[in-house]
């Protein structure tokens, strides 16, 4: 994991050079990255968020030379790129097509350029896809479906759903999570699964794990459609609480704290 931030900060600091001509401030944008809080809690434990911030500054990275010169060997690597970071985390999965429309507007006088633009947006998108296939085949052979990427989206539904609507109660983040794995635990048993482990439930068959994921799913849709308003209310939480909820208030103010001036450092930036 250090090794993935370390490179992720390496591209970071010669994608600033070239945007911003000025080796000073892409230093200060690689340090940033290289010491932020969360980067560093990412390197000290197992998570993939390490190789997904490789990933993300690989292709800005990459999105930068095309933006100077449309090779469509920068065009295959933007698309491997893409594809294997969707294997580790979905969250790659607007990147790629966010960086072909800059890419249309950063060459909008040139129609023959679009033209290349657009061959290679294709290009790169069936380059991801191809290094997503193999995955996506065996996921369907153990389970008839159609899973691209991670498979536990309905429990963060879930849970990121009892969390809101309980988020009033003056219990703290982290008892609000355990009391969303009592419930999940509960749904598990009185389903007849067998399921083993708290957070994040793991089944001894396919079918089992897929008739519990669907069961939180209708039964996060239907709060929903009984309370509509807290589809907003989630929305509005999770857009502070991405980048600094902790498990308890002063976790939470301490994160703010750190994160907040980095993140409108970056939005400035």
């Amino acid at each position: 994991n250090v090794v993935f931030s370390t490179l992720a900060a390496c591209m970071v600091y010669a994608t600033g050079r070239r945007l911003l001509r000025t080796n000073r401030l892409a230093l200060a944008a690689a340090i940033v990255v290289a010491l932020h809080p969360i980067v560093i809690v990412s390197d000290s434990r197992g998570g993939p968020e390490s190789l997904l911030l490789l990933g993300v500054a690989a292709m800005l990275w990459l999105g930068e030379r095309l933006g100077r010169r449309l090779a469509m060997r920068d065009f295959v690597w933007l698309g491997f790129v893409h594809g294997v970071g969707m294997l580790v985390k979905s969250s790659m999965a607007l990147l790629l097509p966010a960086l072909c429309i800059w890419l249309f507007i950063h060459h909008r006088r040139s129609r023959t350029d679009w033209t290349r633009i657009a061959a290679g947006t294709m290009l790169a998108g069936a380059v991801s896809l191809a290094c997503q296939a193999p995955w996506i085949a065996r996921n369907y052979l153990v389970s008839g479906h159609f899973v691209p990427t991670m498979t536990v989206g309905a429990v963060a539904a879930f849970q990121g759903q009892y969390v809101v609507a309980h988020r009033n109660s003056g219990r703290q983040h982290v008892r609000l999570l355990d009391e969303a794995a009592d419930r999940q635990v509960l749904l598990a048993q009185q389903m007849g699964l067998k399921a083993r482990g708290y957070f994040f439930q793991r089944f001894t068959s396919i079918d089992e794990e897929l008739r519990f994921h669907e069961a939180l799913s209708q039964e996060v849709w239907m709060r929903y459609r009984k309370e509509p308003s807290l589809v907003a209310e989630a929305i509005a939480f999770n857009a502070l609480a991405f980048w600094v909820q902790g498990q308890t208030e002063s976790a939470t103010r301490g994160y703010a704290l750190v994160a907040l001036p980095l993140l409108l450092l970056a939005i400035w930036g």
